[in-house]
């Protein structure tokens, strides 16, 4: 950003902040989108590049709108003098990519979950595919939330493919010792209920 479009965004900010009339805040918060708006775009596509992602043009206008929302709800004014507004709003462009593909992520490993099992069970001998998959899931309806995640994870550590291995320990609230002696059960008990003919 050049000096010219630094002081205009700090004026707008600091406007931002003392302005008390709610449509008055919204036509500075839009003002200042429009100022930031050109970088906003050349930091997502930087991220998305690094990253080695593909996104077409309008998501990344829709992407830039999030990570400028983000950025704005948490931008304090005083603290410009520590972190110029121009940083603050691309870490918190950067932070907000990271939370979406974390997201991306999470939902794709629950999509390779029916994948996982269906794995496993190619693997087995002398199974009844339909009736194990079928105990495996009123298993998993049965059990509470957290240890739902963690006989997912013990389904996909048991894919010979490693690309599904997943640890998710930080989304529960179970110990990490009380995750690891879950999962190994959890995973004793799925091999041999895909070795039984239920």
């Amino acid at each position: 950003m050049n000096e010219n479009e630094i002081a205009e965004g700090k004026r707008l900010l600091l406007l931002y902040a003392q302005t008390t009339d709610a449509r008055e805040k919204e036509q500075v918060r839009n003002a200042f989108h429009d100022l930031i708006f050109p970088y906003e775009i050349r930091w997502i596509k930087h991220l998305l590049q690094k990253r080695g992602k593909n996104v077409n043009e309008g998501e990344i206008i829709s992407l830039s709108w999030d990570c400028f929302m983000r950025g704005f709800r948490y931008y304090k004014p005083h603290t410009e003098d520590i972190i110029p507004f121009y940083k603050h709003f691309y870490t918190y462009a950067r932070f907000h990519l990271l939370d979406v593909w974390r997201k991306q992520q999470i939902e794709d490993s629950y999509i390779d979950y029916d994948v996982a099992i269906e794995d496993i069970a190619d693997e087995s001998d002398g199974v009844v595919l339909s009736d194990a998959l079928n105990f495996i899931q009123r298993f998993r309806d049965f059990l509470p939330e957290q240890y739902k995640i963690v006989l997912e994870d013990a389904l996909l550590s048991l894919v010979p493919a490693t690309q599904f291995h997943q640890r998710r320990v930080n989304e529960i609230t179970l110990s990490k010792q009380k995750y690891d002696e879950a999962k190994r059960v959890f995973s004793f008990l799925v091999t041999f209920i895909l070795k039984q003919e239920i």
